[in-house]
């Protein structure tokens, strides 16, 4: 046997294969002449949505006598390679610029100045191919030793932790990488090391390359998104020519095409070869997009054109990943605390004056009429009006006691609101008080000075030595010597920082009226307004905050925007189903107004109002519907439940009841103190009966943050605030008048719209629907509801229009 090597998915145009084959058989086969080489090119699984993987290399050497190969020596012993697992990411666009290696930090680069952490990239293609492979191809997740690399190409040679630069990719730039980082463990895989293994590892690579082509089979629904945005790619369009002229926004109503045509931009720069970045709300979407995404870049790598990057992650990620590496985490402490105590004292001393001055008693008056009142003034704010309606609730629950003044409930208001917050931990700063993380996090890129006087980090310099390189700076010694951070420093910190993220990228912003204002500026000053395109969906398409974010305004100042507008037809959802969510959004003053998409098949509703409803059955045909119409089992099916549901069973540790979630306090947009529940993460009693249907993906129960990429062979189970922006043939949302009664009762109801002239009744109902029709927009041709109680007020209005209209299936009891 000689070295074999073999190319799976043709040869990549990334580097030159001769010159690489040609540096293995010179430097491996000087003493081993058994060695396999595999190179999986355009490894076609998105197995991380934050990095993408060029190359899968393994090399596997045949464990007998006189076949081998010494990589370097580590405390007088010889370290033999046996086998490598290598995944590769491949950074072409750095060619002509200037690179060293950051000392302080071997996972980052100073590319022209500009740090550019490519720890984060390998750590997400390791983790991820490491799952993947245990996961879904059956190799076994403990023997496995994955050693990620990027490579960056520039006529500079370097080679650090998980990276290597260099004009050309060798064998030999791969041993020098082993040498330096003095690896210990060459055997990725225990099971290839005997000889029966080796002659089996072809059968495996087979495996993996099988399970690979199967895991990234584009269904029905993504191949139609794909051809739609190579469509508006293959037009001239007069809105390519605002790319990086000015801040384009695309506006639009649900399921009109405003994702797509922020992914056509997206894709039109990634196409050139460009650098972007799409951010969006939604943890599960961002597979969806990043998914869309690849299988469009595999079609144009292997077109042999130039790719840039192109990672999707959510915006909470990324502000938190700025906010940690330019230290606003490691100051924020009881300073800001301080501030929010100010504010609710002044807001509350506003409320009171105001109720003087419009002749109420708070305490003996109605406090819905009050609410009412509260909510039509012109003369407070949105933050302040908030205050009020805590107020007025503080006192209705307080009602029984008897106040000897004013001045005495204020202050025990005052109190029990500070309460909430006094006992907050500093480590979950970014989560409690994620606005107040935002306005510092504005202030220190904007104006470094200023947040380096307000926090004092001049005498910081032990807390925030490690996040912000300090010690091992050149020119840096007298600072380092006097364990102090000038201002100065601390500036061209900041300035590089946000440097290494701006990247020559062009940010792509999804729902985009759900921003706040601090996340807009902060996006604005990195990346320049002007290399940031936005989709909108309007107010009604508001969930997070209960303001509009205007993106025409930066720095108080208005800017040159471009807006386009999607038509109000919608691009996926079948007429049946549209016309019930219109219906909805009528009764409850929603403006929608869809128009649906026009099919010889107009899709069904389906209405479930049994007690014992077996979805085992039911969703087997709700799957192969879908295949039939040639969407994987991931497109076919999205089920939605609540987070509260009472249809679930305990955690393993027999806790979880749904009656008793744990209460914390946190700080909201406004500065303003509020009680939020964490809902715990239990099984949905139906589970076990669709696991021998299909292949569940539960986000219900696991952190997302760390669940791993869903696959087209897996149907999703979420909850129903975890829908925005997905879509499927079959949408199953079990007990949505339940769904719709706890979103009604949430404080954050009580203060939607507060603005306009309108009831705390009309408010409550309102954003209750709003979140109804998220989940309701999400079907393509089959909506299934599962009704709790037939007698509930929302559940009369679905019925009702079920009676109403022939097209809908009703599943009743059946009959004895």
């Amino acid at each position: 046997m000689n070295i074999e090597f073999t190319y799976l998915n043709g040869k990549s145009n990334l580097f030159n294969n001769e010159n690489f084959e040609e540096t293995v058989k010179n430097i491996l086969g000087k003493t081993c002449s058994d060695a396999q080489i595999f190179l999986l090119n355009n490894f076609p699984v998105l197995i991380s949505t934050e990095s993408h993987l060029d190359l899968l290399l393994i090399i596997n050497i045949l464990d007998k006598k006189g076949n081998y190969f010494v990589t370097h020596r580590k405390e007088k012993k010889n370290i033999y390679l046996k086998n490598l697992i290598v995944p590769i990411s491949f950074q072409n666009q750095y060619d002509s610029e200037s690179i060293e290696v950051n000392e302080d930090n071997k996972d980052e680069l100073l590319i022209s100045g500009n740090p550019i952490n490519y720890g984060i990239d390998s750590n997400n293609i390791k983790f991820g191919l490491l799952d993947y492979l245990s996961r879904k191809c059956g190799l076994e997740k403990k023997e496995l030793f994955i050693h990620p690399l990027v490579f960056v190409k520039n006529e500079t040679e370097l080679i650090t932790t998980n990276i290597i630069v260099s004009k050309e990719f060798t064998f030999k730039s791969i041993v020098e990488y082993v040498k330096i980082n003095e690896l210990e463990i060459l055997c990725s895989y225990k099971k290839w090391k005997s000889e029966h293994g080796f002659m089996n590892l072809i059968e495996d690579v087979k495996s993996i390359n099988k399970q690979a082509s199967k895991d990234s089979e584009l269904g029905f629904l993504t191949k139609k998104k794909i051809d739609r945005i190579g469509k508006l790619l293959s037009n001239t369009k007069q809105i390519y020519e605002e790319l990086n002229n000015n801040l384009i926004i695309i506006k639009g109503k649900a399921g009109t095409g405003k994702t797509t045509e922020l992914l056509s931009l997206m894709l039109k720069k990634v196409s050139e070869g460009q650098n972007s970045l799409f951010l969006t709300y939604n943890k599960l979407l961002i597979y969806d997009i990043a998914r869309t995404v690849r299988g469009y870049v595999n079609k144009r790598i292997n077109a042999n054109e130039r790719i840039g990057e192109h990672p999707v992650i959510t915006l909470h990620s990324f502000f938190y990943k700025l906010s940690k590496t330019i230290g606003v985490l490691h100051v924020l402490s009881d300073t800001r605390k301080e501030e929010i105590k100010s504010k609710l004292g002044e807001r509350t001393d506003l409320i009171i004056s105001f109720f003087n001055d419009q002749g109420i008693k708070l305490l003996a008056n109605d406090y819905k009429t009050n609410k009412t009142i509260l909510g039509k003034s012109n003369s407070l704010d949105i933050a302040t009006k908030e205050v009020g309606i805590d107020l007025i609730n503080y006192i209705k629950q307080n009602s029984s006691k008897k106040w000897t003044s004013k001045e005495e409930f204020k202050l025990k208001f005052i109190e029990y609101k500070t309460k909430i917050i006094d006992n907050l931990p500093n480590d979950d700063i970014f989560l409690i008080d994620y606005y107040g993380v935002l306005e510092n996090t504005l202030l220190a890129i904007s104006d470094p000075d200023k947040f380096h006087e307000k926090y004092n980090v001049g005498d910081r310099f032990e807390l925030l030595d490690v996040v912000l390189n300090l010690s091992g700076k050149k020119g840096n010694e007298d600072e380092i010597e006097a364990k102090h951070i000038s201002a100065k420093t601390y500036r061209h910190t900041i300035n590089r920082r946000t440097g290494g993220l701006r990247r020559k990228r062009t940010l792509f912003v999804d729902e985009s009226q759900d921003c706040d204002r601090r996340e807009r500026d902060i996006l604005m000053h990195i990346f320049g307004k002007e290399n940031i395109v936005v989709s909108s969906g309007g107010k009604e398409q508001l969930i997070r905050h209960v303001e509009l974010c205007n993106w025409e305004v930066f720095n108080s100042k208005k800017i040159i925007t471009k807006t386009y507008t999607t038509r109000s037809k919608s691009f996926r959802i079948k007429e049946n189903v549209l016309h019930f969510c219109n219906y909805i959004a009528d009764y409850y003053k929603v403006d929608l107004n869809l128009e649906p998409i026009k099919t010889e098949d107009k899709g069904q509703l389906i209405i479930d109002i049994r007690s014992n409803e077996n979805v085992g059955k039911l969703f087997e045909s709700f799957i192969q519907n879908g295949e039939i119409n040639e969407c994987t089992p991931y497109e076919s099916l999205l089920i939605l439940i609540d987070a509260r549901s009472k249809e679930i069973i305990k955690n393993k540790n027999g806790n979880g009841s749904p009656d008793d979630e744990p209460v914390v306090g946190a700080i909201n947009e406004y500065d303003n103190i509020e009680e939020r529940v964490t809902y715990r993460k239990n099984e949905w009693k139906h589970v076990k009966n669709l696991s021998s249907v299909c292949s569940i993906w539960d986000g219900t129960v696991d952190d997302n943050r760390k669940k791993s990429v869903p696959y087209p062979t897996e149907t999703r189970l979420i909850h129903y605030e975890s829908c925005r922006g997905l879509e499927a043939w079959t949408v199953a949302c079990f007990n949505l008048d339940v769904f719709f009664d706890q979103k009604r009762e949430e404080p954050d109801a009580e203060k939607f719209l507060v603005d306009l002239f309108s009831t705390e009744e009309e408010r409550r109902n309102k954003f209750a629907a709003t979140w109804i029709l998220m989940a309701l927009t999400r079907a393509i041709d089959t909506q299934y509801i599962k009704l709790n109680d037939v007698d509930h007020e929302f559940s009369k209005v679905i019925l009702d229009y079920a009676i109403k209209n022939d097209n809908v299936k009703i599943l009743k009891e059946a009959s004895r």
